[in-house]
């Protein structure tokens, strides 16, 4: 039997409603406890002053709409319980003096243990912020022109050309000695015969476009030679200036740690706010061996505001990436537009999210109920 009805010669059968009636379907104006923490874009508090000289709290924010909308729905009047922290929010709602938590928590098996959560309705992107790579020193941008392989392939290229300078050709005996064998090198002047040193200096000169020495070639091989490295520095100094200028009007910034893989190889310690002792654990007890390394740099601090501020070079912070982008644009971004900090591109982890509850609410089907419309018009948009 599911329903309640009357039946008469007349009328027939006449249905009245339900035999079992939800309890928690209508709250007939009852005023619900609730506990909150600011987190953007989520909830937001903003004291505000009215006309007779009275501050008052200003909530706004997703979940605050949601709170508003179920308020309406389920015909209750929602108290918001001031709270000092994330951790003193779920404490009320363990110790049963609020009815949930009004802001999206993420599902994680630690918090599981202490309450309850209504259906889950959002997801969490947990995203790292760091700051900006120390910029290097200014004559770094004489050598950004040319790759690394470039300058070593000239290098080589010098090194070889000088060397087969030297080299000793046929000829007439040398001035100085004329018992030693007629030989001299391809590169000479008049009677001097110039070592590997100075044939390389004159080739770095022709290099740079300072200097041609005009010095005596003996063979057309030479000349060949000679000739084959002018149209090499040529080519070779327009590039390099082209791209010097490029580089010296928008120097090149240094490379910046965006994965979860090059964040737990490079940084010495991250930071994640007071409420994060379950996510150290989390990640501690991970199957992932990278989630693993991440949990033991991992360390508890204070506020999210408070350890983006107090961040060193080589040390991380973890939120979620609305939240720490939020937080840099008001905080850490001059009137420029630089910001001091940055938000690593690939998200470490996501979530999902949803309202801390007591376990075992009676209530919790018709939270999930309203919630679950929610859920159904984002997917819809």
């Amino acid at each position: 039997m599911v329903k309640v009805g009357t039946w008469t010669p007349k009328l027939s059968l006449g249905l009245r409603g339900s035999l079992f009636q939800e309890k928690y379907a209508n709250f007939y104006g009852a005023q619900v406890n609730v506990t909150s923490q600011t987190f953007i874009p989520k909830w937001k508090e903003k004291v505000v002053k009215l006309p007779d000289g009275r501050e008052v709290l200003h909530y706004s924010g997703m979940d605050y709409q949601a709170l508003v909308a179920i308020a309406d729905a389920l015909n209750f009047s929602a108290k918001v319980i001031p709270t000092a922290s994330f951790e003193e929010a779920t404490a009320k709602v363990e110790e049963g003096i609020s009815s949930f938590v009004a802001v999206g928590y993420s599902i994680i098996p630690g918090r599981l243990e202490r309450y309850d959560f209504t259906r889950a309705f959002d997801t969490y992107k947990t995203s790292f912020a760091m700051p900006n790579p120390k910029p290097q020193s200014s004559w770094y941008s004489l050598v950004y022109p040319l790759s690394y392989e470039v300058w070593l392939s000239i290098g080589a290229a010098l090194a070889g050309t000088s060397l087969v300078l030297s080299l000793p050709s046929p000829g007439r005996p040398h001035p100085l000695n004329p018992f030693l064998t007629p030989q001299m090198t391809h590169y000479a002047e008049g009677n001097q015969w110039p070592g590997l040193c100075s044939i390389a200096q004159d080739l770095y000169k022709i290099l740079l476009g300072q200097d041609l020495v005009q010095r005596f070639v003996r063979n057309l091989s030479t000349r060949l030679m000679i000739s084959c490295w002018l149209a090499f520095s040529l080519i070779i100094g327009a590039a390099y200036r082209s791209n010097l200028t490029t580089y010296l009007t928008v120097p090149k910034e240094p490379p910046k740690i965006e994965t979860i893989q090059e964040l737990v190889g490079s940084v010495d310690r991250v930071l994640i706010p007071s409420y994060g002792k379950d996510w150290i654990n989390f990640f501690l007890n991970s199957e992932s061996e990278i989630y693993r390394k991440l949990g033991e740099i991992m360390h508890t601090g204070s506020t999210i505001e408070e350890d983006l501020s107090k961040l060193e070079h080589n040390h991380a912070s973890i939120e979620s990436h609305l939240l720490l982008n939020y937080i840099i644009a008001k905080d850490f971004t001059d009137a420029a537009g630089r910001r001091k900090l940055y938000v690593g591109k690939s998200y470490l982890l996501t979530t999902f999210s949803a309202w801390p509850i007591p376990h075992d609410a009676p209530y919790k089907q018709q939270l999930d109920k309203c919630l679950l419309a929610f859920t159904e018009v984002r997917g819809e948009g």
